[in-house]
């Protein structure tokens, strides 16, 4: 399947959902879109970041999404400014992953009432001074 439709599948999953540990969150977005084997393996799996971030270093041997990219030979790290459609966006001091979409991210952000829930934000809604970008190649 071409990436676009992969990622507009992402989206329509994950825009306007709360954030579900384990099920609906910024690292499960990324390996369903990415790591279809590492997502079936994971899923459902943990009910907090700190459960998720064991559960992922027992099976992957990275407790976040970011130490799995910078690790793995499928993704390289690009500069902010040469983001693209479906490149990873972390923020380095935060356990926060989120999606380029072109013009736009998905990501959590929080709603009315402080809850955390995905959404599709302007690119000037996250300060990318302390954020690393990667592509799966």
């Amino acid at each position: 399947m071409l990436l676009k439709f992969k990622i507009k599948d992402i989206v329509d999953k994950y825009n306007n959902q709360p954030r579900s540990c384990g099920d609906i969150d910024c690292n499960m977005m990324i390996l369903e879109l990415y790591e279809p084997e590492a997502f079936l393996a994971l899923h459902k799996k943990y009910k907090t970041l700190i459960g998720g971030a064991r559960k992922a270093k027992a099976l992957f041997g990275y407790p976040s999404i970011l130490e799995f990219v910078k690790n793995n030979e499928n993704y390289i790290s690009i500069s902010p400014s040469f983001a693209k459609l479906g490149d990873i966006g972390t923020i380095v001091d935060k356990h926060c992953t989120f999606l380029h979409l072109g013009r736009s991210y998905l990501s959590i952000t929080l709603d009315e009432n402080k809850n955390e829930v995905f959404r599709i934000v302007p690119k000037l809604a996250i300060e990318l001074t302390n954020c690393k970008f990667f592509r799966r190649i």
